[in-house]
């Protein structure tokens, strides 16, 4: 029931309200800045199925890196950005998997930003096979079932 890996996510923060004062580059207003973050880290954690099904319950703690930095979502001769900033990122989750889409609740903490919480909504990609979790567990009652 015990796993670990590596993991590589990217997330956006959008400002609550203006952040904190307009911009303007040649007298022209750009966009509000948005928080960047691109996320290598290491999770660790255990997974039980309860119910014998494709219904999979986890924990997870996730110890990495961030890269973050504020950027104002233009492109081209429309951009502003600042340069990328190391971080480190510890986040928490609890969730729910059925076959392969997955829910989580997770707790972060990092050094710029202090705590957070955030609810993701993912799907498991299965590298080197076509198998679902849904389908190994199947397979296994079957097994079982004989």
């Amino acid at each position: 029931p015990f796993y670990f890996g590596g993991i590589i996510s990217g997330s956006i923060g959008f400002p609550v309200s203006d952040f904190p004062y307009k911009y303007h580059t040649e007298s022209e207003t750009i966009n509000n800045p948005v928080y960047v973050d691109l996320f290598f880290g290491i999770p660790i954690g255990f997974s039980i199925y309860p119910w014998k099904n494709s219904v999979e319950l986890y924990a997870e703690i996730d110890n990495g890196l961030g890269l973050v930095k504020l950027w104002n979502g233009g492109f081209g001769q429309n951009s502003v950005a600042g340069k990328f900033y190391p971080i480190y990122e510890l986040k928490i989750k609890i969730g729910i998997a059925w076959d392969f889409i997955n829910l989580s609740l997770c707790g972060n903490y990092d050094i710029m930003k202090g705590v957070s919480f955030e609810i993701q909504l993912g799907c498991i990609i299965n590298i080197g096979g076509t198998r679902t979790i849904g389908s190994l567990t199947q397979e296994k009652n079957d097994e079982i079932a004989k």
